[in-house]
C-alpha cells in the first residue's frame, strides 16, 4: 500500500531537506537495522493473513473466538519478537554499528526509539492488515492518514532540532498513533481486540 510506504520514508526525505548528511547517513544506520525487526514482524502477520480470510465469514457472522485467538497469538508473537529484539540492540548495537565506522556511533540512539516503537505498536497487534483482510480498508487507511500527518509534523518540527533521534520519535509516534486507531476501531466495528491482552468481546448489535 503506498500510504504504508510513504509513512516508511517519511523521515528519510524531511532529514534530506533539514538534516546535515552526517546525520542523514546516521539515521540511515539505525533504520536499516530497524528495517531487519520490521521484516520479522511482517513476515508473522503474513502468515496469520490466510487463516484470518478463512474465518471472515465466522467473523461477520459475530462468531469471533476463533478470529480473537489467532490475532492474539500473533500479537503475541511479534510482540515477543520486537522485545527479543529491543534486548539484542541494547546489548550488542554498539558492537554491529562500529562495523560502519567510528562515525556512525550516534546511530544507537535512534536505533533504540525505532525499536521501542516497534515493541509499542506489536501491543497492539497487526490491527491495521486485520481492518484490511476483514472488509474495513477505510479504518486501514484512517488509521494510516493519522499515523503520516503525526510522523510528517513531528518530522518537521523534531529533526531541525534532533536530527536523527527526532527523526526517530516522530517515526516511532506515527506508527503508533496508526495502530492505536486501527486497535481502536477494530475493537468497535468487529468487536475483536488485537492487542496481545486480546479477549474476545461481545459482539455489536
Amino acid at each position: 500500500m503506498m500510504a504504508v510506504a510513504i509513512n516508511e520514508r517519511i523521515d528519510l526525505l524531511v532529514m534530506g531537506f533539514a538534516a546535515a548528511p552526517s546525520e542523514v547517513a546516521i539515521y540511515a544506520v539505525a533504520s536499516r537495522f530497524s528495517q531487519i525487526v520490521i521484516f520479522a514482524i511482517t513476515a508473522v502477520a503474513a502468515v496469520m493473513a490466510p487463516h484470518l480470510v478463512e474465518l471472515l465469514s465466522d467473523i461477520h457472522a459475530g462468531k469471533n473466538q476463533s478470529a480473537q485467538r489467532l490475532v492474539r497469538n500473533t500479537a503475541r508473537t511479534t510482540f515477543y519478537i520486537a522485545l527479543l529484539a529491543l534486548i539484542f540492540f541494547l546489548i550488542l548495537a554498539p558492537t554491529l554499528i562500529s562495523f560502519f565506522g567510528p562515525h556512525y556511533a550516534d546511530a544507537y540512539l535512534p536505533l533504540i526509539i525505532l525499536t521501542i516503537g516497534h515493541v509499542t505498536t506489536a501491543l497492539f497487534g497487526a490491527a491495521i492488515l486485520v481492518s484490511t483482510l476483514a472488509g474495513k480498508p477505510k479504518i486501514a487507511i484512517i488509521s494510516l492518514a493519522f499515523g503520516i500527518t503525526l510522523n510528517a509534523s513531528l518530522n518537521i518540527i523534531l529533526v531541525p532540532l534532533y536530527g536523527a533521534e527526532g527523526a526517530a520519535i516522530a517515526t516511532a509516534a506515527g506508527s503508533i498513533l496508526a495502530v492505536l486507531v486501527a486497535w481502536f476501531w477494530i475493537r468497535r466495528t468487529l468487536s475483536i481486540d488485537t492487542s496481545i491482552l486480546g479477549a474476545k468481546l461481545k459482539p455489536r448489535p
